[in-house]
């Protein structure tokens, strides 16, 4: 019975009710910011030819396409000489890609490119990959 009159209260007080709504709404909306305070995720990583290895991140500012171009950098380090040069073309096109999306402002999730080694059958690839909010601003 107390729903009832609660219901009756929002039907004859419309204002108050469209309150509420805004009140709670506000307050999911707090809520999700404070606890995670993360909008902005992704994620670039080299993968097949028995390689797997990624650098990801999760933060409240957008990334930045220099963050980028380090990842890539890092990556490519990290790697063997035959797997670099194996991959030496499709890390130059995810560099480019990067460059491009600075180029325009950055880019909006979510967004997954694949640079995939051609003729390779150990499915050698770069992978970028953003999740969440806007990734490779000036």
């Amino acid at each position: 019975m107390q729903n009832a009159a609660r219901l009756l209260f929002f039907v004859y007080n419309p204002t108050c009710a469209l309150e509420g709504e805004a009140r709670r709404a506000r307050v999911q909306k707090e809520s999700l910011g404070s606890v995670s305070g993360i909008l902005h995720r992704g994620r670039i990583q080299m993968q097949g030819g028995g390689v797997n290895d990624s650098v990801s991140w999760a933060q409240s500012t957008p990334y930045t396409a220099a963050g980028g171009l380090v990842a890539l950098t890092t990556l490519d380090n990290r790697l063997t000489a035959t797997e670099r040069g194996l991959r030496q073309t499709v890390i130059a096109q995810a560099r480019s890609f990067v460059g491009r999306c600075r180029a325009n402002g950055g880019v909006q999730a979510p967004i997954i490119k694949s640079f995939p080694v051609r003729g390779d059958t150990l499915s050698r690839r770069v992978d970028i990959e953003i999740h969440t909010g806007q990734a490779f601003v000036s």
